[in-house]
């Protein structure tokens, strides 16, 4: 399949390089030649260095006296001169330069994948921004457990550009990785450097941006990338084994900008990464160089790193354009990372942006995303063709496999199941937080449910608020959902959430931060009654009762985004009870009763309230002195009752009120009729607006402001039948209320943006 890639670049590359392009068609080869080079057997005496150098520097300037009008003439013309000059003894144009064997039958490889190089594209004079020439490659950072590193070719500074991979490896900087432990280093793709990483650095994520080639006319066939170890006495001896494996080559690039940099260099294939590196199960290795995916090659270089724990390889099938290359991989990182306008990681300079900022999305994701969206950034004009396909119409592009793609080279991703290991490395998915939502209130606190995307093991997650940083209870932990405790009321209670890697915020990585939002009002129920009899009483009379609510409730409403690039969707107002903290209570109770005959004057009995006890928060069934505020579905013109993006309703809740007060009524009969309260001298009145399982006069509204996030309360007058003890009423009810603005309501501009942490001292 064909999704993502990876690898450098430079700072803003507002020219049209390319990253490297192939070398001619498959012509035939000028003497015998295989996959891998070997030794001829009564071979000449063994070349020194020197001479080495000097045969492949001969190479170079034999190019430059070519025409330069036909790439294919060009490499097959080099390729015919270098073996009759006597100091080659083979030479075959294989899919990006040259495989060759020298007079004493050491692999030699001529490079010809960049039409920068080659003097083949109308913009080779055109050099790398003046800014990131300052920028420098590190020097390798001290053991670790987690390595993440960028290797880029320093020599070539047409094709390469430094700056980017030390942008790159900022970015991943910025959003905590180097606090939390992760080597980060953007460094040359020296051989000397790929052996020190085998030293105390394994590896999640491995990027190389070089030239690549395919080595051989013949199966099997190999890919060799280009590496800046100059070809001397010193490195001859120090890769002497490689050299004999065939794991390093000797090598050179062709081009028109010779400068001291333009030396005989090493190669090596993929046998010597697998031969020095180690890398952590289910690691990610993206291999940015031409014809790194080719068909001729895929299946090698994926059999070589999965037998070393590799999971996921990523790579080319044909020659790539430079700023196609670069677009790619910077939407790559800029969604993994999830940093995103305001940026703190400074990838803005490389990928469009997006306002309000976007939370960090799975490589699964972005990789679907890539092969879907259409290119754009600031690196070049918006593009036709998606992140996952480079077609610059190289017409050396035409005449390789897969012949059927004609010019255009596609990035391939080779998935081993990397990301199904025990503990796969973070770089498949940052934690990140996608919605929230509270699925239980009770006395003692609630339950929240945090859905996203997590690391495999178990982290920790906090929820900040005026008082600070309070750690909430994980009760469980999946790759997709995270279950805590939440207090029921005071610190910690809502508030900003976020889900670490660790237990300490300092040396952890944190998701995207999302607000758990509180609300605080006060709801009156008010409820008249037409009293027609009493206690079997015939008669007539009135009566009122008032509830109020004094509730404090919390949800998830940030505007959540449901996939790479797509709108901010609003969520759902819901709750499925109020917190703990929420009472109710029987405020106001009065009526009068007058029976319609018996001994004149007619006894009249009084209706009153004795006392006014709390009633507490319960779900159903209610028992006395409880009451339920909570999510009712299924109730047009209101939302669903379920939290999650909103529906075609609006952001409109309806929840169900009931409530069962404890004695608190109290019905005092005539001296004249002591009977006419039929034994009911005290009463518990009980009610609902909304409820299923209580009497049910209407619906209560709550509509939430998409701006202030305050919540406007509305139920309109409804009748209905109030039954007690053996009596029927026509009775009326309404509910009022005041829910002002919240405390942790998203912020219009930043729904989820990730966290931002100080700035890098090695940030530009």
């Amino acid at each position: 399949m064909s999704h993502s890639r990876i690898l450098s670049a430079a700072f803003l590359l507002a020219v049209g390089l390319v990253a490297c392009h192939g070398g001619s068609s498959g012509t035939v080869p000028h003497g015998p030649s295989s996959g891998t080079p070997t030794s001829a057997p009564g071979g000449g005496a063994t070349l020194s260095p020197d001479a080495v150098a000097t045969a492949l520097a001969n190479v170079q300037q034999y190019y430059v006296t070519l025409p330069h009008a036909d790439p294919t003439a060009d490499i097959a013309a080099v390729a015919k001169q270098m073996v009759s000059s006597g100091t080659f003894q083979t030479a075959a144009v294989t899919p990006g330069g040259i495989t060759a064997t020298l007079s004493d039958g050491s692999p030699a490889l001529v490079f010809a994948d960049s039409p920068a190089d080659l003097g083949l594209s109308p913009l080779v004079h055109a050099r790398r921004p003046r800014s990131a020439s300052s920028v420098r490659l590190r020097s390798l950072s001290g053991p670790t457990s987690h390595e993440i590193a960028f290797l880029v070719n320093s020599a070539d500074s047409v094709t390469f550009f430094p700056a980017t991979a030390v942008a790159w490896a900022d970015a991943f900087t910025s959003q905590g990785f180097e606090r939390a432990g992760y080597g980060i280093d953007p460094v040359s793709v020296s051989l000397a450097n790929i052996v020190s990483l085998g030293s105390g650095h394994p590896i999640d994520l491995l990027d190389i941006a070089t030239h690549g080639m395919v080595v051989g006319s013949v199966a099997p066939y190999n890919l060799a990338l280009l590496s800046d170890t100059k070809v001397n006495a010193t490195s001859k001896a120090q890769y002497a084994a490689d050299l004999t494996a065939h794991r390093v080559m000797y090598a050179i690039y062709l081009t028109l900008e010779e400068t001291a940099e333009t030396q005989p260099v090493m190669a090596f294939t993929p046998d010597f990464l697998a031969a020095n590196l180690h890398f952590n199960p289910g690691a990610i290795v993206s291999l940015g160089a031409c014809w790194s995916a080719n068909p001729l090659v895929v299946g090698t270089v994926g059999a070589t790193l999965q037998s070393v724990n590799v999971g996921r390889y990523l790579g080319w099938t044909k020659s790539v354009s430079n700023l196609d290359f670069y677009e790619t991989q910077s939407f790559l990182y800029d969604r993994l990372l999830g940093e995103q306008s305001p940026t703190a990681t400074h990838l803005d300079t490389f990928a469009s942006q997006r306002v309000p900022p976007q939370r960090p999305f799975p490589l699964d994701d972005i990789e679907t995303a890539m092969a879907s969206e259409t290119r754009s950034s600031p690196i070049q004009p918006p593009q036709s063709e998606p992140y996952t396909v480079s077609d610059k119409h190289f017409a050396i592009n035409a005449n390789q496999p897969p012949v059927g793609d004609g010019t255009a080279s596609r990035l391939v991703i080779t998935d081993f199941g990397g990301e199904n290991v025990a503990s796969p490395p973070i770089e498949y998915g940052l934690p990140s937080i996608s919605q929230m939502a509270v699925t239980q209130e009770a006395a003692t606190g609630g339950t929240l449910k945090i859905s996203g995307t997590f690391p495999t093991t178990p982290g920790t997650v906090t929820i900040t608020d005026a008082s600070g940083t309070t750690p909430l209870t994980v009760n469980s932990w999946t790759k997709s959902a995270v279950i805590v405790g939440l207090p029921r009321d005071g610190n910690g209670s809502a508030g900003t959430v976020q889900v670490l890697t660790g237990a300490d915020p300092t040396v952890s990585i944190l998701s995207n931060p999302v607000p758990l939002t509180q609300w605080a009002g006060t709801v009156t129920y008010g409820e008249n009654d037409t009293l027609s009899s009493l206690g079997g009483v015939p008669g007539g009379g009135a009566g009122s009762v008032q509830v109020t609510f004094k509730l404090t409730f919390r949800g998830d409403v940030h505007p959540t985004v449901p996939s790479i690039d797509a709108s901010p969707v609003p969520q759902n107002l819901s709750f499925p009870q109020v917190e703990g903290n929420s009472t109710a209570a029987v405020t106001a109770l009065t009526g009068h009763f007058t029976a319609s005959g018996g001994t004149p004057p007619p006894a009249t009995a009084t209706l009153s309230l004795a006392s006014t006890p709390d009633m507490t928060p319960q779900n159903l069934p209610l028992s006395s002195s409880t009451f339920i505020v909570g999510a009712l579905g299924g109730q047009p013109p209101c939302n669903n009752g379920l939290p999650g993006p909103e529906g075609d309703a609006g952001n409109v809740f309806c929840p169900g009120f009931g409530f069962f007060a404890s004695y608190v009524g109290v019905c005092a009969a005539d001296v004249n009729d002591p009977n006419l309260c039929a034994g009911y001298e005290t009463f518990a009145p009980t009610g609902g607006f909304g409820s299923p399982t209580l009497v049910d006069p209407g619906i209560v509204t709550f509509t939430m402001d998409p701006s202030s996030y305050a919540i406007a309360v509305s139920g309109p007058n409804t009748t209905f039948t109030r039954r007690f003890h053996g009596s029927s009423w026509p009775a009326n009810a309404s509910a009022t209320g005041t829910i002002n603005a919240p405390l942790y309501a998203p912020m219009s501009t930043a729904p989820a943006s990730h966290n931002r942490h100080a700035a890098s001292s090695r940030m530009r």
